[in-house]
């Protein structure tokens, strides 16, 4: 079977990089994610040269484990706070 990844960049409202990722880390949605069927990994990674850009790394063992993941109540949840903070969203998915 191959990995399925998911790359996001999130562009934020100017100034709201940290209260957004202050979020994600109070919500405790990372370990629900991290305990999903299917997870590899699921990181934040920082652009150092724009502080409105956050990087999205997601490794999943297939593109369906992925879609699972969207479904969840903890994703549905969280989806009008990060709408709330980010203001633009660019996905780009690689089957390895």
């Amino acid at each position: 079977m191959n990995t399925f990844l998911i790359l996001v960049t999130y562009k934020t409202r100017p100034g709201v990089r940290e209260e957004f990722l202050n979020k994600i880390y109070a919500s405790d949605i990372l370990k629900k994610i991290h305990q999903e069927d299917g997870c590899i990994s699921y990181s934040y990674y920082l652009d150092a040269d724009d502080s409105d850009t956050i990087l999205l790394l997601g490794e999943w063992e297939s593109e369906a484990c992925q879609k699972a993941h969207m479904q969840t109540l903890h994703m549905k949840e969280f989806m009008p706070v990060k709408e709330s903070y980010v203001s633009v969203t660019k996905v780009r998915k690689i089957q390895l």
